[in-house]
């Protein structure tokens, strides 16, 4: 069972080096603020510790979620957190090599570790983008219930709303 926390957040007891160290990282890198009780006494240190811990957190407020989920990234090309474009190579016995486009829906406790692919080649790109990001929303790797949601969204017209976000086709030349 978990034992009660009995520092605040953020302030950590390092026993091995006989110091606390308050660290909130998300508002950039801050360095640690360290409280030593190598040459004075351990609960002297930890008040004067706690002290500085909790008024830190309450200027800085409570500490954001740490889940990727629902967080979007500079690197996401999609316009959709937790859907990406794939790309799949095959090359076949005799010679000839085959690109496949796909979009891949991901989220935090996917049962499928590379995320539920939707083929653009079957779906058109626009279809296989919309079934992705419909699937990371419903968060289920049911094909047959995202696909009677895009039939919904094609007749409310969140088929048209979703496909604004989608990112214009990179125009590869060459």
């Amino acid at each position: 069972m978990k034992s009660e926390r009995e520092l605040p957040a953020g302030l950590v007891d390092n026993v091995q080096e006989r110091y606390f160290v308050y660290r909130r990282c998300e508002n950039g890198r801050r360095p640690g603020t360290y409280f030593s009780y190598r040459r004075r006494d351990r609960e002297e240190a930890k008040k004067e510790a706690v002290a500085f811990a909790l008024d830190a957190n309450a200027n800085l407020g409570p500490p954001k979620p740490r889940s990727p989920k629902g967080r979007m990234t500079k690197a996401n090309t999609s316009g959709e957190v937790g859907v990406n474009p794939a790309k799949s190579v095959v090359e076949k016995p005799n010679g000839n090599i085959y690109e496949y486009q796909s979009w891949v829906a991901h989220w935090p406790g996917c049962p499928h570790a590379g995320g539920v692919k939707w083929a653009s080649l079957k779906n058109t790109d626009d279809g296989a983008y919309v079934l992705a990001v419909l699937c990371r929303r419903m968060e289920t790797i049911n094909r047959g219930a995202v696909e009677e949601a895009m039939i919904e969204a094609k007749r409310t017209g969140l088929y048209e709303k979703i496909l604004t976000q989608k990112p214009p086709p990179d125009d590869e030349e060459g």
